[in-house]
């Protein structure tokens, strides 16, 4: 199943006459790797022609190292610099795991696993979560590449794919200001 690889955005990925596109790129190249595998089996191709992120917060771009040969397209303001400035030493990357909720989200589940009253399946469901949380800080203070996009745009993008045409629309700075 495709469902829970990540946890922290939506990524969705479109097929088409020119290659897969994916929208968004998960936290961390390790867990875009996985949902990135998933899809190529689920498909069963791995023609990717673009990535295309909707801001600048690793959430929305930390995996686009997954995509090492892959086009990334992003709005002039996106810049992940701020990102790789932050990753590039202990203190921010440690900093980084506790502005994203990885600490609190361990502490949290390691606590409500010693409660009495869980079912096996919810005991397995924690256990799953803490499990990847403890893999996500680990990738973090492990540090990892961070890839701006190499396509930029202002308004609009027009990317013709055969049978998809897509039109990326800048409708004005969100909470990113990217």
């Amino acid at each position: 199943s495709m469902s829970n690889l990540g946890m922290h955005t939506n990524v969705t990925v479109i097929e088409t006459q020119k290659g897969l596109v994916v929208i968004e790129t998960e936290m961390t190249p390790g867990i875009m790797k996985t949902i990135k595998e998933a899809a190529e089996k689920k498909l069963r191709r791995k023609d990717w022609a673009y990535v295309i992120n909707t801001h600048k917060h690793l959430h929305h771009a930390g995996g686009n190292s997954a995509f090492p040969d892959t086009q990334i397209i992003g709005h002039e303001r996106m810049s992940v610099d701020w990102v790789k400035h932050m990753l590039s030493t202990d203190r921010g990357r440690r900093g980084y795991c506790g502005c994203v909720g990885v600490d609190t989200a361990l502490r949290q589940l390691r606590q409500t696993l010693t409660q009495a009253g869980l079912t096996p399946a919810q005991r397995e469901t924690l256990r799953k979560r803490r499990r990847f949380c403890e893999a996500l800080k680990q990738e973090i203070m492990a540090g990892f590449e961070v890839r701006n996009p190499t396509i930029t745009f202002n308004e609009h993008y027009e990317l013709d794919m055969g049978d998809v045409h897509l039109r990326l629309t800048d409708w004005g700075a969100g909470i990113s200001h990217s």
